[in-house]
């Protein structure tokens, strides 16, 4: 029985895996908010290879000083939230940073809009070019600019090509598809 079931996992992961309640909010975010950009399962797979949708907790790179740590769902530094918040929004209504970082960690709506704004501006400055955006999301705006494609440390895109296929697919078939 437990070799079926090892098998069903490996030839159909979409089909095994389920998302909680919690998930399935943070997923349906972030497809209203990738759809106002066009790019709603790229949004939702961030989410995914991120933080497992918040599973993995909400805190990345828990070593590195407060400025260089990303925060919640979609694990966005402070650097890049206050330039989504002073330079694409123009305004940011924080006087604190820490309040931003309060933001970030516990609502998952305003972390998934800024990581969609973020990755819509990511788009404009690689001209339309879908893996450059998704790599210098994860590995910086300056390293890609560097080394173009060649180096992905992460394999990043690849983990967001594969959540995109296995498992955000599956999901927005099942919940967003238009009958």
């Amino acid at each position: 029985m437990i070799f079926r079931i090892i098998i069903a996992l490996l030839l159909f992961p979409s089909v095994c895996y389920s998302f909680n309640d919690s998930q399935k909010f943070i997923l349906d975010v972030a497809y209203q908010q990738g759809m106002m950009i066009n790019y709603p399962e790229t949004i939702q797979a961030i989410a995914v290879t991120e933080t497992n949708l918040g599973v993995n907790g909400r805190i990345g790179d828990v070593n590195k000083p407060i400025g260089k740590k990303s925060y919640g769902v979609c694990q966005i530094k402070l650097s890049t939230a206050k330039f989504v918040l002073e330079d694409i929004l123009e305004i940011n209504p924080f006087k604190y940073d820490e309040q931003i970082i309060v933001m970030l960690m516990t609502n998952d709506t305003f972390n998934v809009h800024l990581s969609m704004l973020y990755f819509e501006w990511l788009m404009k400055r690689f001209h339309g070019n879908w893996r450059k955006s998704v790599l210098a999301y994860n590995y910086g705006l300056g390293n890609v600019r560097k080394t173009g494609l060649s180096v992905d440390p992460n394999h990043y895109v690849d983990k967001i090509v594969n959540a995109i296929k296995q498992q955000i697919r599956p999901y927005n078939a099942k919940y967003h598809s238009h009958h």
